[in-house]
């Protein structure tokens, strides 16, 4: 979901990145935290993916018409 950003209305996330030998966690963002705006607003691909830490998460997902609207 490129053309989407993510707002974290519950539970938590651990957001990742490429390192030089694995995946190296960057930060985990907090309840009402978005996510996903850098490959939605440039319309690249996305650099970091996102794992969620419980199962409890739910995200409130933007789409680019709604995003670029505000």
């Amino acid at each position: 979901m490129a053309a989407s950003v993510f707002i974290i209305q519950r539970g938590q996330i651990e957001i990742f990145k490429e390192g030089a030998y694995d995946l190296e966690s960057v930060k985990i963002p907090s309840k009402g935290s978005m996510f996903g705006k850098m490959a939605l607003m440039n319309d690249q691909p996305r650099m970091a993916s996102e794992k969620a830490i419980n199962s409890q998460v739910r995200l409130l997902i933007i789409n680019r018409k709604i995003f670029k609207k505000y």
